[in-house]
């Protein structure tokens, strides 16, 4: 599954916490967000390589 997510504050964290291996989850998860240290992609391949995306 591949799981994007944009914004990654307090919220968007715990998503990218909910989804990773760390809970059983494989899940692949792209993270934008505005602010450039957060942001892990960019908000290109966030939304185009991305199955469900979460706004936060």
């Amino acid at each position: 599954m591949k799981i994007g997510i944009i914004g990654k504050g307090f919220v968007g964290s715990a998503v990218q916490f909910g989804f990773s291996p760390n809970t059983g989850c494989d899940a692949e998860v792209r993270i934008y967000d505005k602010d450039p240290n957060k942001a892990q992609h960019s908000i290109n391949e966030v939304v185009n390589k991305s199955d469900f995306i979460f706004l936060s």
